[in-house]
């Protein structure tokens, strides 16, 4: 049995029509090899997304998912490993995902959520794979940037706000709630998320002129900064919200 990574180490996703190429070169049905939610590469991110895009037409004859270095949270994605060796057919991820959140989590579903859908992406020069992190966040902050008057700049900061208040929540939820076990694996990423929501809630208000926060904000920045290297989360999203509002409040 030869086992396929894809075009890559680490591709964003197969095609049966990549599949199928790969089985005619090698004159016979391929293993998969899946390498996600390894993250041996990308030590200090958190792989916690369902897979995805992979063969959909016929199940394979061999597949295996590289799981990360911890095991509790590796669950998370194999779960939906699973679902898609049962019937590639009918694999719908997010679905799986949701299933594996409630099956694993329980009351704390709803805020593992929160704080896996912004740490899914695992990119670096030579490897792309995971949903989008933080893609509601990187709606709302983009749709805040984007509004061109007072009113709408007004109701784009109330959404954005919201949305940064309710990760908090969960945030501290999970640090309160998960077992000693989970939290020594995640609690760096989960602390470092919630300095990064905090650090945009105050940037966002010294924005709207409330310059009574100046030293928290800058206070809370140079903390995220400290952290960036050993607790890498939601880059594009979060962490990138962060920076815009830094170079916004610099420009005035």
């Amino acid at each position: 049995m030869v086992l396929y990574t894809g075009e890559k180490v680490v591709p964003d996703g197969l095609t049966d029509e990549e599949y199928d190429s790969a089985c005619r070169l090698y004159h016979r049905k391929l293993g998969l090899w899946w390498n996600y939610p390894v993250s041996d590469y990308l030590e200090t991110k958190l792989a916690l997304g369902p897979v995805e895009k992979l063969p959909r037409r016929k199940k394979l004859p061999a597949l295996f998912f590289n799981p990360m270095k911890y095991p509790q949270l590796s669950k998370l994605s194999l779960a939906t490993g699973a679902a898609y060796a049962r019937s590639p057919r009918g694999y719908k991820s997010e679905k799986a995902w949701q299933r594996s959140l409630k099956e694993q989590y329980g009351k704390l579903a709803k805020d593992m959520e929160a704080f896996a859908g912004h740490s899914q992406h695992m990119l670096v020069s030579w490897a792309e794979i995971g949903p989008a992190d933080g893609a509601k966040l990187r709606q709302l902050a983009d749709a805040y940037w984007a509004a061109n008057n007072s009113k709408k700049k007004k109701e784009a900061s109330k959404k954005l706000c919201t949305e940064l208040d309710s990760l908090e929540g969960s945030l501290n939820r999970l640090l309160a709630g998960l077992s000693p076990e989970l939290l020594s694996t995640c609690r760096p990423q989960l602390e470092q998320l919630l300095r990064i929501s905090q650090a945009n809630q105050l940037g966002i208000e010294l924005l709207e002129g409330n310059t009574n926060r100046q030293a928290d904000f800058e206070r809370l920045l140079q903390e995220v900064k400290e952290h960036d290297k050993e607790a890498l989360v939601s880059e594009k999203s979060a962490r990138a919200l962060l920076t815009e509002i830094e170079t916004a409040l610099s420009a005035r």
